[in-house]
Parts: structure tokens; sequence; C-alpha cells
């Protein structure tokens, strides 16, 4: 090409997107919002229908609630936390690799009297394939324990640094009123 539009042609295309892609996403996280709130309104509900029928007092009901939400939140942090560690196990997994290619050199050995070729090929891949997922899998599961940990850490520092409640009644009703 040549003339006065050669230079200043742009060599980068024009990102395009949708018209209508924002307000799908401010119409799913308003969607993401009704689903929360429609499910703590029926948890709420259902709540003292779970603690007649199981005979439990308030406090043991709120776990029944405490524990759905904790494991609503661990289930998600699971399923990053694998996505996570197996992008960066996958990360040096690599053709070319010594370390890829001496264990893909040993399945493949392990495969070969059973089957041939690409067969075996790729047989050894998909085994190196469900290998890094289930190492992903033992660090998400260590990462959880850890998590565990750190927050039942933060929870006794937080309820240790509590003010002591008045519990008598005549305590209650002898505290000082401030002024407002």
């Amino acid at each position: 090409m040549t003339g006065p539009d050669a230079n200043t042609q742009d060599t980068h295309p024009a990102v395009t997107t949708h018209p209508l892609l924002g307000v799908a996403g401010v119409a799913g996280v308003l969607l993401g919002a009704l689903i929360a709130t429609c499910t703590g309104r029926l948890m709420s509900v259902g709540l003292a229908d779970i603690r007649g029928e199981l005979h439990l007092g308030v406090n043991e009901g709120l776990w029944i609630n405490a524990s759905m939400m904790g494991s609503t939140f661990m289930g998600h942090f699971i399923a990053v936390r694998e996505e996570f560690h197996s992008n960066m196990l996958g990360q040096n997994v690599q053709l070319g690799n010594s370390l890829s290619d001496s264990r893909l050199l040993g399945l493949r050995h392990a495969f070969s009297p059973h089957s041939t070729g690409l067969t075996a090929m790729g047989r050894t891949a998909e085994v190196l394939g469900l290998q890094v997922r289930q190492q992903a899998y033992t660090l998400t599961i260590s990462d959880s324990f850890l998590l565990l940990a750190t927050d039942c850490v933060v929870c006794l520092v937080v309820v240790s640094l509590m003010f002591k409640v008045p519990t008598q009644n005549r305590q209650i009703t002898a505290a000082p009123v401030e002024a407002k």
C-alpha cells in the first residue's frame, strides 16, 4: 500500500462488544441478589418449622442456617481454588520439559502392552491430566483447612476482644443511661 494512507492505517483491530452486554451484566448481578434474598427468606420462614420438627431451640436452629451458608461458601471456595491450582500445575506440564517427558514416557510404557501407538499416547495424556487434577484437588483441600484454621483464629481474637455483657437483670437495669 502506497500513498498518504499507508502510514495512517491502524494495525490493531477495534474491539467490538454487543450493546446489551452491560445490561446483561447488571441483570445478572440483580438476579443473583434476588436469588440470595429469596433463599434467605425461605430459610427464615422454614427455620421455625425445622426447629419444631426436630425439637431444637433457637440457637440450635440458627446453626442450621449458618452451616448452610458456610457449606455454600466452602463449595465456591473449593471450586475457585481447584481451578487456580489446576491452571498453576498445568503451566508446568509442557512437551519438551524433561520432567513432563519422562512422566509421559513412563506412563506410555505402562500402557504399551495393552494398547498400541496413538491409543497408548491418548491414554497416557488422559492419565497425566487426571493426575494433575488430583494434585490440584489435594492442594485445594489443604487450602480449605488453612482457611478454616485462619477463620477460627480470627473468631477467637474477636471473642477475646469483646466486653463482658451484664447478664443479671439487676445489672442491666442498674447500668447508667448515657445522655444522647
